[in-house]
């Protein structure tokens, strides 16, 4: 007599990997060093190398008075990059806690006036997507 599937090591496998919650894949995807990436991404390399918004779009230019500061002070001026103290960069925390979200400091009401400063452009994500994939595979190998 032939054994069904569901009694062979791929079934038990299969059947693992389906009692498993979405939530609980996307608590392993969202690692600390991807998220840790996110704050980055955001703000090291969308804000300040590119100067993009969330959206991809370009981030305002600086006024006549604000480049000729910045260029005395040899800060860069050739796109906002909205980090003159650093404090909201430092303050970017990209989490999941049933839901991926971002906190940050805003004292300036930034986003109210430059559009949607936090937030993964389409490049970044596909950044990131390689390490969130290599998550999921090693919790799915971790079912065998």
């Amino acid at each position: 007599m032939a054994k069904g599937l569901l009694n062979t090591k791929l079934g038990l496998f299969v059947s693992s990997i389906a009692k498993l919650k979405v939530k609980q894949v996307e608590k392993v995807a969202y690692s600390s060093s991807v998220l840790d990436q996110m704050d980055d991404l955001n703000t090291d390399e969308q804000l300040y190398n590119k100067g993009v918004l969330a959206d991809g779009s370009n981030t305002p230019d600086y006024s006549a008075v604000t480049v000729a500061f910045k260029r005395a002070e040899n800060k860069r001026y050739d796109h906002m990059t909205f980090k003159d103290t650093g404090e909201m960069y430092d303050s970017v925390r990209y989490y999941f806690n049933g839901q991926l979200k971002a906190n940050w400091v805003d004292r300036y009401d930034l986003e109210s006036n430059y559009g949607k400063i936090i937030g993964l452009t389409k490049e970044s994500i596909a950044f990131i997507q390689p390490e969130i994939a290599e998550n999921i595979r090693d919790l799915i190998l971790s079912k065998r």
